[in-house]
């Protein structure tokens, strides 16, 4: 990697807000830390379902992002899926010639975050980041290639880690049912 050949520009001009409305029979979408955008009926329960006005809400489609609420825990989503977010939530996309990936994982970034909070008012003042805001923030860009390799190694860790874990969680009710049977006497050491 080759930090020489990497640029800081504007956000806008490497993207553009979206606002596409009277989709009502989309699915609604939910932002969930972590997981980005999911369909509504996926989330745990105590969601709160709108029913009315969604033909105000915005269309968002794969490999666009949401600017939601949570700015200051880096509230910048990608969609992976199609449907419709509040009209509370800012949606924007890039331009064909950067790679959606990487800029998830830039979004998510500590340094993104903390450089967030010392440009924006908004969250100083509880508000979501505007995309004006957004748009005159300077961005790490690596050339497109730079992207793409990025990126496919953190969804390789990624990746990585949902094995590990859900490892661990096997070993855990392996664990469980051990201490179960020992406990009970169904199982004798």
């Amino acid at each position: 990697m080759n930090v020489e050949n990497w640029k800081f520009i504007k956000a806008k001009y490497i993207c553009k807000e979206v606002s596409i409305k009277g989709y009502e029979n989309e699915t609604l979408l939910s932002v969930l830390k972590g997981k980005g955008l999911v369909p509504r009926e996926e989330m745990e329960s105590g969601a709160v379902m709108a029913t009315k006005d969604l033909d105000k809400f915005k269309l968002v489609t794969e490999k666009q992002f949401v600017i939601h609420l949570r700015s200051f825990q880096s509230g910048f989503e990608m969609s992976r899926v199609r449907g419709i977010v509040s009209p509370a939530y800012t949606v924007f996309e890039l331009n064909d010639e950067y790679y959606p990936d990487f800029f998830k994982f830039l979004f998510y970034s500590k340094p993104f975050v903390e450089y967030i909070a010392t440009t924006t008012q908004s969250l100083r003042d509880g508000k979501p980041v505007s995309f004006k805001e957004f748009g005159n923030m300077y961005l790490p860009i690596p050339p497109l290639n730079e992207q793409k390799r990025i990126a496919d190694y953190l969804l390789n860790v990624d990746k990585a880690i949902m094995d590990l874990e859900d490892e661990i969680n096997n070993l855990k009710e392996i664990r469980n049912s051990i201490v179960s049977n020992l406990t009970t006497g169904r199982l004798f050491i």
